[in-house]
């Protein structure tokens, strides 16, 4: 999320005597987002093995958006045994419902990166338990509006590392090569961003990288 290689970044790793907090050294794109007057969300679902915390220096020294959902699942995997539901709810859900109602909330412009792990880390099936409620989440969004003036993407950061599948031809290229969708506006694609939609039409058929998405969103934005 900065458009960086983590060796172009200052050294930020555990067990580094000059490891820095990554809120200190790394320039998160979300923050030319809240530079723009957006309001922002950073939800991952897995406290444990957070993205900025597992391998890197305890994370983030302060909060690093408006909105933040460490501290509830924390919370959660101290007090649950069983980290897949919250009493009668599956966890996944409460995390759709914090997101959902997060974009209903406010009408000035959000930035919103929500991370999931709890169900497709460590087992190459269970994900699939949360399919339908991940599509009526999105629909229900798509429905109320919410994406009428949004840009939306759905990705993966790495397909599966553990499972029999992974030793096969098709498990290696997913392990390489992750989904990635993204979604713009009907009428950005037929006005004013005519042109890069059909740059990015042109585009999805060559090799694009993260960085480079990062880099369009940061123009964007400015």
């Amino acid at each position: 999320m900065t458009g960086k290689t983590e060796e172009e970044l200052p050294l930020t790793r555990k067990r580094f005597k000059e490891a820095r907090y990554v809120d200190e050294v790394y320039p998160f794109v979300w923050r030319n987002f809240s530079d723009a007057g957006y309001i922002t969300l950073y939800a991952e679902d897995a406290a444990r093995i957070g993205t900025f915390t597992y391998r890197l220096k305890v994370g983030f020294k302060d909060q690093p958006t408006d909105h933040y959902m460490r501290t509830f699942f924390q919370k959660a995997e101290e007090m649950l045994s069983n980290l897949k539901c919250l009493g009668s709810v599956p966890l996944h859900k409460e995390w759709f419902r914090y997101t959902s109602e997060f974009m209903e909330r406010y009408s000035a412009p959000k930035f919103l990166l929500a991370f999931h792990s709890l169900l497709s880390h460590d087992d190459i099936n269970l994900v699939e338990v949360a399919d339908e409620d991940t599509m009526l989440h999105l629909k229900n969004l798509k429905e109320s509006g919410a994406f009428d003036n949004a840009l939306v993407i759905v990705m993966a950061d790495h397909g599966h590392r553990f499972a029999e599948f992974r030793a096969t031809h098709q498990g290696q290229l997913e392990e390489r090569l992750p989904f990635f969708s993204l979604s713009l506006p009907k009428r950005f694609r037929e006005g004013s961003g005519r042109t890069a939609w059909k740059n990015l039409k042109i585009n999805k058929e060559r090799l694009v990288v993260f960085y480079e998405i990062c880099f369009y969103a940061l123009c964007a934005v400015q």
